[in-house]
């Protein structure tokens, strides 16, 4: 399989020159890729990455915040990278916050990025028509629509986590969500 991230180039006189797909190469051992997909889901199930949680698939990725200088007053980049469906990952994706608001500690990446990012990728997901990988049930609403949960089969749900990724549906299914999805596969 190939992946290109640019389709073409463009001449100095407007014409567009196509470039072929290169092979990928494998940069670090399978063995490493496992044991650091393994670390980035734990960021998802137990870490600082909670509310990037998506109902039905398992999520991998990393939070982030960095100070910006000058120091004073503090001025924040709250983000979250990561991709889905973790023991398969078709897509990727990273949202990136410059200044968020500062009132009650809110500029957390994992506060943040990491919300915003499970709505997106949620959104990428149906859109590429990718499959849960978890075991999808429907939970009425008191408004007559239902609200799409799901829990993996070997790891059981607890309430703080199936009730955020709930009102996280809720809430994606309520807006509209615009999404840029980079890249293109070739086959």
């Amino acid at each position: 399989m190939c992946w290109k991230l640019v389709a073409a180039k463009i001449g100095a006189d407007g014409t567009r020159h196509e470039l072929p797909p290169k092979r990928g190469r494998r940069v670090i051992s399978a063995a490493t890729a496992a044991e650091l997909n393994t670390m980035l889901r734990g960021v998802v199930n137990d870490g600082t990455g909670l509310e990037a949680q998506i109902s039905g698939y398992t999520v991998a990725g990393k939070t982030g915040t960095s100070r910006k200088p000058p120091y004073e007053p503090p001025r924040y980049m709250a983000s979250f990278a990561g991709f889905a469906p973790a023991e398969s990952p078709r897509l990727a994706a990273i949202v990136v916050i410059d200044q968020p608001g500062t009132n009650n500690n809110q500029y957390f990446g994992g506060k943040v990025a990491a919300p915003l990012f499970s709505t997106i990728m949620q959104y990428a997901l149906r859109l590429e028509r990718v499959p849960p990988t978890g075991v999808m049930s429907a939970q009425p609403t008191t408004n007559g629509a239902a609200i799409v949960s799901a829990t993996k089969k070997s790891e059981p749900s607890t309430p703080e986590k199936s009730g955020a990724a709930s009102t996280r549906v809720a809430a994606a299914q309520n807006s509209q969500v615009a999404a840029g999805i980079l890249g293109r596969h070739v086959p």
